[in-house]
């Protein structure tokens, strides 16, 4: 394992008590990530750190808590076990060509679209940490086209303008009953989008890099245009829900 950066705050107490914080989140979140020597398999990131009685998501992965997970081992150094958790990602598309909301569920009866936007930039985040390795990079994008494929068809297929459908509390429909458009999910995937057109570039595969890129601008306009207030009453073009 690498060693554990350190952080120190200054200013007022809880200033100083932020860097005791920060270290025992981080012992947490490396905590959560199975190393495959037990019931789990390797790069298992479950939501909880240890089993106990009550509500507990120990032998559970959702998809947000795992992709931000992701993103901030990378972001720490600790590539390793970031790669492990990639890795694992990789093996459990398990709504077909994307991410249900538990990954770890062989059957998924949603999704949500900011899990699956988080596991990506994950996966982004976890390439660049690597020193932007090419083979490595090129693999992570030719595993994860089926999820912009998906992406790219929602959008043709949204009724309302270039936007891809969430489900989620996140997406503005807090009991997750239907699919509604919302801008916070949605300008996650395109973040994803322009991360996997830069790792596509670097790798070279410049038609996928285009296309990515492409479909992150398309994407984007459709979120201003019917995402973003306009006129006096501040409406959006999107039903009732979305946000």
């Amino acid at each position: 394992m690498n060693a554990t950066p350190r952080m120190r705050f200054f200013g007022n107490e809880f200033a100083k008590d932020m860097g005791v914080i920060f270290a025992e989140n981080l012992a947490d979140l490396l905590a959560k990530v199975d190393d495959g020597s037990g019931d789990f398999p390797k790069g298992f990131l479950h939501t909880s750190t240890l089993p106990h009685e009550g509500t507990c998501y120990y032998d559970q992965v959702w998809a947000r808590d795992a992709g931000r997970g992701a993103q901030e081992l990378a972001r720490y150094g600790f590539v390793d076990e970031a790669k492990s958790v990639v890795e694992y990602f990789l093996s459990q598309k398990n709504f077909g060509d994307h991410w249900g909301r538990l990954i770890d569920r062989p059957i998924q009866e949603d999704y949500e679209l900011d899990g699956n936007t988080h596991i990506l930039n994950g996966i982004a985040e976890t390439w660049r940490a690597s020193g932007r390795d090419k083979e490595l990079g090129a693999r992570y994008v030719e595993s994860c086209r089926e999820v912009f494929d998906w992406m790219e068809r929602c959008m043709d297929s949204c009724p309302v303008g270039d936007l891809i459908p969430c489900q989620s509390e996140l997406a503005g429909n807090p009991c997750g009953d239907g699919e509604v458009y919302a801008i916070y999910p949605n300008y996650g995937a395109v973040v994803a989008m322009r991360n996997f057109a830069d790792m596509a570039l670097d790798c070279g595969l410049p038609e996928e890099a285009e296309r990515l890129h492409n479909l992150s601008f398309r994407l984007m306009d459709g979120i201003l245009s019917a995402l973003v207030s306009r006129g006096e009453e501040g409406r959006t073009s999107v039903p009732a829900g979305g946000w």
